[in-house]
């Protein structure tokens, strides 16, 4: 029996800012969204008080003054070089740049000689501390973190921000950000006192897509298990799962441990695209069977099978694109003063927004409805070009022909019982050339 009720875990929800994203969890899992890593700078938040932050920057930049003598270091290399303290934006902030190597190499056969240094950097602000680290870097990268830092704020506690950028625990990186380069976050959640049930969600903007998607390799990686290892393992789902627009590979497996214990592991996973950072790589992972400690035994989960199918599937299908103003501004580079392109779109609904069957359009674009299952197709598609001001439609659904309307040439047709819900997946005043976008 569940010692644990998904009722009683989904009844009270609340909504995480991850990077670009929002996502649901219940207020009975403790959560950690505290470290990224942004355009090569590792970032990490931490609560801590201004005098605990001041003493352990000054411990830092003495131990930096005095690195080439205590601590392990190539001979040679130059201790401390370039302190700096600042205030920006509220914030206390210092800013170390030491540990330089020249580091040959070979190039066409020819020496090379490579500079290489390291940079961290501390801010702290009401409580809050905010560590930068970048082991390999250039000279240039000192000013390159302070433009970094420069798009900090904190956001309060509570509250989902509504300024384009990436959040990250108790603040938020705000667009445009100077670094234009990858966007890592992570989320790790679990229940206190619970070891047996844990969660991920992490995402990487601007990263090269796997060449193998989650279906793919999942299906490879299973026809390299030793059959009797194959046997323990049973397939509850293994499919396409689309989430508030974005078309994501499904798995969720049973394995059966010694001495009974059954674990369960449940993956949603998004290849994503390089250039556009709201269609990241992302990956949602739940596992049950943790043991309470490193090397002990696993823990049975809190969850039976069908509240744990409930409870992934209510935190999986609330993914979605953190609304925002200034829309043309999301994921958008710093870039120097200058003519440029003509404003973006106006005011309107952001990918992610939703609208039902019957109310008027609000924006033109793409809409993707879910109102769709095994088998069953939509009228017209279940991804549609709709305009603004023109009623939102109630999907048609096309059930799979049987052998005998197959030979007549005959489609059956019925409309979903409940109004359809349509998700905005593309925003752009024209539609794309046609057959661009494809039916179910």
């Amino acid at each position: 029996m569940d010692t644990l009720t998904v009722t009683g875990l989904t009844s009270r929800m609340h909504t995480v800012c991850v990077g670009r994203f929002l996502i649901d969890l219940p207020q009975a899992m403790r959560h950690e969204t505290r470290s990224a890593n942004i355009g090569g700078f590792w970032v990490a938040a931490v609560a801590e008080t201004g005098a605990a932050f001041s003493e352990r920057v000054a411990r830092r930049q003495r131990e930096l003054q005095a690195w080439p003598d205590n601590a392990p270091h190539p001979p040679g290399a130059a201790h401390l070089e370039r302190a700096q303290r600042f205030s920006l934006e509220g914030f206390e902030v210092h800013i170390f740049q030491f540990g330089r190597q020249s580091l040959k190499g070979m190039d066409g056969g020819r020496e090379t000689l490579e500079t290489n240094i390291r940079h961290e950097a501390y801010a702290h602000r009401d409580g809050w501390s905010f560590d930068f680290r970048i082991d390999y870097s250039d000279p240039e990268d000192f000013e390159r973190l302070k433009a970094l830092i420069a798009r900090l704020r904190l956001v309060e506690p509570g509250l989902v921000p509504d300024s384009p950028g990436l959040c990250l625990g108790p603040g938020i990186f705000v667009d445009p950000l100077p670094v234009g380069a990858g966007e890592g976050m992570g989320l790790f959640a679990s229940i206190p006192g619970r070891p047996g049930l844990a969660m991920v969600f992490s995402s990487a903007g601007r990263s090269t897509p796997d060449a193998e998607t989650r279906l793919q390799r999942d299906v490879r990686v299973d026809a390299e298990l030793p059959l009797w290892v194959r046997a323990l393992m049973t397939k509850l789902r293994h499919n396409k799962r689309s989430v508030h627009g974005i078309e994501g590979d499904e798995v969720v497996e049973r394995w059966q441990e010694p001495a009974g214990v059954s674990t369960f592991s449940f993956h949603w996973e998004f290849n994503g695209t390089r250039d556009d950072v709201l269609r990241p790589f992302l990956h949602l992972e739940m596992s049950t069977g943790h043991p309470a400690a490193a090397g002990g035994k696993r823990v049975p989960s809190p969850l039976g099978e069908e509240a744990l199918l409930a409870l992934w599937d209510q935190v999986v299908s609330s993914i979605r694109v953190r609304p925002t103003r200034n829309l043309d501004r999301v994921g958008a580079p710093a870039a120097a003063p200058g003519p440029g392109p003509g404003p973006g779109p106006g005011p309107g609904p952001l990918p992610g927004d939703t609208a039902a069957a019957g109310e008027p359009c609000p924006g033109s674009g793409w809409w993707q409805c879910a109102a769709d299952g095994k088998g069953v197709r939509i009228w017209g598609g279940q991804r549609q070009y709709l305009k603004k001001g023109k009623r939102m439609p109630q999907a048609l659904l096309l059930p799979q022909q049987t052998v005998w309307e197959k030979l007549r040439g005959l489609q059956s047709s019925r409309e979903a019982e409940a109004p359809t819900r349509w998700t905005l997946v593309d925003r752009r005043y024209q539609p794309r050339p046609a057959g661009s976008a494809g039916a179910c």
